[in-house]
């Protein structure tokens, strides 16, 4: 008996040596690895490829003992359990109660006893190979801390985990894991990354054609941007950096934008100062009430194109845009207020202007008058209003204006140049992804072209900016609403300052737990 499960399991072994599982080779990750690095499954985190990665030497470790010290308990049980199964057939028991006596230790030796080499885990993206040596330093202490590799040191001591991503990266020796593992790590592992790559929610490509959604006047297309200075991978100048990250910050990129507010404390105090002051009376006399009501009441192309009172002529049409504005400039020169201590303050960087005549006030500005674009004899004029208690309004006006532009594009560089997703990537990557699929016409059947959509999302910060700004301070006019509209109103208030918010939160919480979570649970 002892012979015919010993064949069975040699039996066992034999098939499987000719189903190992093949590693990801060169060509589906280009020059990122050697083709002999054997990755045996993959994993959409990195943390979670490098605790999977640890798991599998820990793995061999365990299968090392019980394959060397503990066999003799393994046949000491198997004595036990092949008595157990006698016994209970010359009792007459029926044979499902003792069959497993017999036949469990052979398939329990195949499932231990067939192993599989394996060198970790790839750190993949609907079947795009990320970075992997970030796998490899997430995974470089945990690999050689463990008992497995230690004992593989005391016959090559120059064996190391290369901590790069290149010919050489990765452990130098692979850790022996029980094959029905890794085949079924690597089943699941490639069934995930093919049904993302059939759904298609990692690619965004320009589809082209006559319509006039916003991916038709793509930079290239987001999936394999034509943009020839974004590092490659893995040093394949036809496969750039995929933007798989896209979908996750689209709601980043959007509260930026939605939730924008002035950070000084002095420009906040010196716009609620305009706004509650003789300024703020007159710019209320210049604003129509029922432009304003409907524009607070209307949706879509209903919008009035502005709610100022010689926006519009005798005959109703639109006049110029440097018409609409004539009033409230006539208005606000006309009165003279105290200078704000705040916005004396906002502009206290301007004392030591050596060459005023420059249209660029050069390095003598600080600040956010430096990134102001002033005009020719602007150093003068503003130590002129510096030098007096006083200040119109229209030049208190066109101060707040210039400064809550500069405070827009802060956003706008916070926002979409500094937390792009992957090196190489420029701010117009972030706002195509963010405008992807936006059904935007400046025009009937026109489109954004690629700068334009720049300047809109800048607009749309500054829009937003005065927006949230002007909540704070007093208004010109209530708009009436009915009790169905108030709750409407109110929902949506909630929803943009705290719900939205805190439900990106418990997102963003799970989103950095769960590759840790999915992660030990492989291991």
């Amino acid at each position: 008996m002892f012979s015919l499960f010993g064949s069975l399991g040699f039996l066992l072994n034999a098939q499987t040596e000719i189903s190992r599982i093949g590693g990801i080779d060169g060509e589906v990750v280009g020059n990122c690895i050697d083709a002999s690095l054997n990755l045996t499954s993959s994993a959409f985190h990195s943390v979670t490829a490098a605790f999977t990665t640890i798991g599998f030497y820990v793995h061999a470790d365990l299968l090392e003992y019980v394959n060397g010290p503990f066999m003799k308990w393994a046949t000491l049980i198997y004595l036990v359990a092949a008595f157990g199964g006698l016994i209970s057939m010359a009792l007459g028991q029926p044979p499902r109660n003792y069959l497993w006596f017999f036949v469990g230790p052979a398939i329990f030796h195949w499932l231990i006893g067939t192993t599989a080499p394996t060198q970790g885990v790839a750190w993949m993206i609907s079947n795009d190979l990320q970075d992997q040596s970030q796998v490899w330093k997430h995974a470089e202490i945990g690999i050689t801390q463990s008992g497995y590799w230690k004992r593989l040191l005391q016959t090559n001591s120059g064996l190391k985990v290369n901590v790069t991503n290149d010919s050489t990266a990765g452990p130098d020796a692979p850790a022996q894991v029980a094959m029905p593992l890794v085949w079924l790590d690597a089943v699941v592992s490639d069934t995930v990354q093919q049904l993302t790559t059939i759904v298609g929610v990692n690619n965004q490509d320009d589809q082209g054609g006559g319509d006039w959604n916003l991916n038709l006047t793509s930079p290239g297309n987001l999936h394999n941007p034509n943009n020839t200075d974004v590092t490659p991978v893995c040093g394949d100048s036809s496969r750039p950096p995929t933007y798989t990250v896209m979908s996750g910050l689209k709601w980043t990129y959007l509260n930026n934008i939605a939730s924008a507010k002035i950070s000084s404390p002095q420009a906040r105090d010196a716009f609620t100062r305009f706004m509650s002051n003789e300024c703020g009376d007159k710019f209320n006399e210049a604003v129509s009430p029922e432009l304003f009501t409907s524009a607070s009441n209307s949706k879509g192309d209903s919008v009035p194109k502005s709610v100022m009172k010689d926006s519009y002529d005798n005959s109703g049409d639109l006049v110029d845009v440097n018409q609409r504005y004539s009033l409230l400039k006539y208005k606000l020169a006309q009165q003279v207020v105290p200078f704000p201590r705040s916005l004396r303050k906002l502009l206290a960087d301007t004392k030591e202007i050596s060459n005023p005549a420059q249209g660029w006030p050069g390095d003598d500005y600080t600040g956010w008058l430096e990134a102001v674009r002033w005009g020719d004899d602007t150093g003068t004029k503003l130590k002129a209003v510096l030098r007096s208690d006083r200040i119109r309004c229209d030049t208190y006006l066109d101060i707040l204006i210039y400064y809550l532009r500069y405070q827009a594009a802060e956003i706008f560089v916070q926002g979409f140049e500094n937390a792009n997703p992957q090196v190489g990537w420029r701010a117009e990557h972030s706002v195509y992804g963010m405008l992807y699929g936006w059904d935007l016409e400046p025009r009937s059947g026109s489109t954004i072209p690629k700068p334009d959509q720049i300047r809109f999302v800048q607009d749309l910060i500054f829009v937003h900016l005065v927006r949230n700004e002007m909540a704070l301070v007093p208004k010109a006019y209530t708009p009436k609403h009915s009790n169905s509209q108030l709750v409407k109103l109110h929902s949506e208030s909630y929803n943009r300052t705290l719900g939205s918010v805190n439900k990106f939160a418990e997102v963003y919480t799970w989103a950095l737990m769960m590759p840790y979570m999915q992660g030990i649970v492989l291991y």
